[in-house]
């Protein structure tokens, strides 16, 4: 004879085993939160809550710690896409409202989104922008920009000539005595590089507008042709 154990707390079935005997070979079946009726079979997201009397069959979406598939996720109205599933503690059904697949992002969320994405791929566009004067290649990116800006800053306020030279590191490492004037050449070309760059997160593709044809004019809308009014008569005794 089997026992099967309920929880004290919540009354559903948390197990079985065979039933003690007496000494004389009879069943111990006085046990306390147990009963010999056998549960009922169960389907998936059921479990069995001993009433006084007999099984009752209930719903549990309860996540249960250390079994795969336990559970039954669900959102609310109001949630938002990246709102952590919700999971119910307490045997029943689901809430009337409950969602069972996460919110979608809004379009202004794909729209943010998006933007984000581009703004990141423009980023590394910068970064990687070269320019090259008088056969040499430079490094365009942002930093490489105010390097440039500060030198030819300085070289213009200490009043040195833009034919004056200086130590710089190109694109390829190698080192090279470049001038002001070279300089200020790739700080301008690199500068309309960024400039060219810099918009294009905020373009929108937008398709030619397809041009509609004149309609028809319907039959009540046609004019008619005007009537020439008729000529006067002269008065002949009156130019007499």
């Amino acid at each position: 004879m089997m026992m099967y154990k309920y929880d004290p707390a919540t009354n559903e079935l948390i197990g079985s085993k065979p039933a003690q005997t007496r000494p004389n070979g009879q069943p111990i079946t006085d046990v306390l939160h147990a009963t010999m009726v056998e549960p009922p079979v169960l389907a998936d997201k059921q479990q069995a809550v001993w009433n006084g009397e007999s099984w009752d069959v209930v719903e549990d979406h309860r996540k249960k710690p250390g079994v795969e598939g336990s559970g039954t996720p669900y959102w609310l109205p109001g949630d938002a896409w990246n709102t952590p599933a919700r999971y119910m503690t307490e045997l029943g059904p689901l809430p009337k409202d409950a969602l069972l697949e996460a919110p979608a992002k809004t379009d202004e969320e794909l729209a943010a989104e998006e933007l984000a994405q581009a703004k990141a791929e423009r980023a590394d566009a910068v970064s990687k922008i070269t320019v090259t004067v008088d056969g040499m290649v430079f490094d365009g990116d942002e930093v490489s920009q105010e390097r440039m800006a500060r030198t030819i800053t300085a070289a213009v306020a200490t009043g040195e000539d833009m034919s004056a030279t200086t130590t710089w590191v190109l694109a390829n490492n190698t080192v090279a005595q470049v001038s002001m004037q070279q300089l200020a050449q790739a700080l301008r070309a690199a500068g309309e590089a960024q400039t060219e760059l810099w918009t294009v997160p905020y373009e929108e593709t937008s398709e030619e507008p397809t041009e509609t044809p004149a309609e028809e004019p319907t039959a009540e809308q046609e004019t008619e042709p005007e009537t020439p009014e008729p000529e006067q008569p002269v008065d002949t005794e009156a130019t007499a």
